[in-house]
Parts: structure tokens; sequence; C-alpha cells
């Protein structure tokens, strides 16, 4: 696996036109030689340390997001910790993410919500299920009093102390990992009107299926094991609203 990797990066080494843009761009690459390698890890440090010797300010808004692959905002010294794990391969880069609709007709009975959430590798490749696996924790008000139909993905089962829900996406190739769900409610729709809220923790395993804390993680974070157990809790990466018709006042005729 590394000398293939070894190679791939060879060869985007010789046909790099444009490190910025498609499709010579790479996940994970600060440097700008359209491969992710530790030398990126380097210059993500420098800049944390706030080091003279690296100016990040006059790069492209690629290279710059590049900085923060933990997707929370800011470049702390977790992001070149991060790049450092995706460069041994234990780690992906979340590429894209959706929570479908950005509004839920509630008054719905079939109505349900999808997440989708695209996944590369150290190579800016599709992750595959084989190695790779997403899973969602779903914050809705409900969601305690409730079980969930899940139509793509599966049920992990719900969090009791938090009253949230634990999904696990499904391999839909080309890196995209989709999850469609909605509240297992009698004759269907969703009973509250209230945020819709979730958090992605993509793990991966080794060749014989192994796994760490290297290589787990939690988009912004997770109250679900074994992250609580780390002393992470909730919070969304990304959300959406569930709505109702309104309510006609007290005494209002029909």
């Amino acid at each position: 696996r590394a000398a293939a990797s070894a190679a791939s990066a060879r060869r985007r080494l010789q046909s790099c036109a444009d490190p910025c843009a498609a499709p010579d761009r790479r996940y994970g690459d600060v440097s700008g030689d359209c491969a992710l390698t530790s030398f990126d890890v380097r210059l993500a440090s420098l800049v944390v340390l706030g080091s003279a010797s690296f100016d990040a300010s006059g790069l492209c808004d690629w290279r710059q997001a590049q900085l923060d692959p933990t997707l929370d905002g800011s470049v702390s010294t977790a992001d070149p910790q991060y790049l450092l794990l995706a460069v041994a391969g234990k780690r992906r880069f979340v590429a894209g993410f959706a929570l479908t609709p950005a509004i839920v007709d509630g008054s719905d009975p079939g109505a349900e919500a999808t997440l989708m959430v695209t996944v590369v590798d150290d190579a800016s490749d599709g992750a595959t299920a084989a190695q790779t696996r997403v899973r969602a924790e779903v914050e809705y008000a409900a969601a305690g009093s409730y079980g969930v139909v899940v139509t793509a993905g599966s049920d992990e089962g719900s969090l009791s102390g938090a009253g949230h829900w634990l999904l696990q996406g499904a391999d839909e190739g080309s890196g995209v990992f989709r999850t469609a769900f909605r509240p297992d409610v009698p004759g269907g729709g969703w009973p509250e009107a209230a945020a819709l809220r979730a958090a992605v923790m993509i793990e991966t395993t080794d060749a014989l299926g192994g796994t760490d804390s290297d290589r787990q993680f939690a988009f912004l974070g997770s109250s679900a094991s074994p992250y609580a157990e780390a002393g992470l809790s909730f919070s969304a990466l990304v959300e959406a609203s569930v709505q109702l018709p309104a309510r006609p006042p007290p005494g209002a005729p029909p």
C-alpha cells in the first residue's frame, strides 16, 4: 500500500498544474505539490506555532482549508495531528456533507431526512466500506420518545442518556455514505417542530479489521461510544429543521 501511494504521489507531482483547482487539488495538501505528505504536516504545525518561516495568508482558499481537516473552523494542534494520521492511512477526509431537506415537512406521513457524507482517503480517492465506517448521532426533540425508521443505512439504536438516534451510513460508491430516516411514529410524520442536528463519526480499520482511537474521529463531537469515554460530548456538524403547520388559536373557527 505504501509503495502504491508513493507511486501515485510521484505521478501527481509530475502533472501538478494547479494545486488549488480540480483535477489537481488534493485533500490535506497545504504545500501545493498536489499530494498529501509529511511535509504538509510540517507546514500545518508551523502555522499552529505562529512561525514566521511559513506564511499561510497568501495561500489560495483551497490550501488554507486544508489546514482545518477537523472542520471546527479554527487551526489548532488537532489539525496537524489529523494530517499526520491521514498520511499514515488512519484518518479520512470529509469532502462534503448535507442533511436534506433543509426544512422537513413534519406533516407529511412519508417525510424523511437524508444525511449524505462524502469521504476520501489519503490519496483523495473515494473511501469504501471495506475499511471505513460512517456513523451519525442525530439530535431531535422527540428522539427520546420514538424509535427511528431507517430506509438507507442502518439503525444502531438510541443513546438513552442523550435521547439521540445512532445511525450508520450505507456505502453508495465514490466515497458517498448515505442514511435516510424518519421517526417511528404511528401514522407517519414528525411529532414536533424542532431542530434536526447531526454529528458525523468516521472510523477506519486496518487490513485485519482492527481499530483504535487514532482511527476514530467525531465531527464535531459525539456522546456515543467510544467518544463519550474520551470526554467528548455531542456537537453537530450539520443541521436542518422540522416544521409543522401552525395550529389555530384556541376557540378559532374550523
